[in-house]
């Protein structure tokens, strides 16, 4: 989660900036935590492919710079393909959340950035 939590951060902030909540949308419990509640809740989930898919190249590289190590040392690779009855199971994907749909505004750093002349980061490293 680390690697986008400036992403998921900004989500968030933005979603706190353009929509209005109501009491609904939360619920206290006895103890005094407050939660998010339903239909919020499931809006939120409808978000977490695009989060997986953020997530999935770094844990990638993650799973291969572990198999690499393991191989160095003279483990022997396995897979989970190898193993009988663990073959991956293919989830149907959900509806894409309207949330996602939403513009998302630049995050202040690089409203600052762009307003003082700097190309923004992902662009020096292209060349573009």
């Amino acid at each position: 989660m680390e690697p986008v939590r400036a992403d998921v951060d900004a989500f968030f902030l933005d979603l706190l900036e353009d929509r209005e909540f109501t009491a609904r949308d939360f619920g206290e419990l006895p103890n005094g935590i407050c939660r998010m509640a339903a239909p919020l809740t499931h809006e939120l989930a409808l978000t977490l492919p695009h989060w997986r898919e953020c997530l999935r190249p770094i844990a990638a590289n993650l799973a291969q710079t572990f198999r690499e190590s393991l191989v160095s040392k003279g483990a022997s690779p396995r897979t989970l393909a190898a193993k009988s009855g663990n073959k991956r199971r293919s989830v149907p994907s959900p509806e894409q959340s309207p949330l996602l749909e939403t513009p998302r505004k630049p995050r202040r750093r690089d409203r600052m950035q762009r307003a003082n002349g700097a190309r923004h980061p992902s662009k020096r490293a292209s060349g573009t």
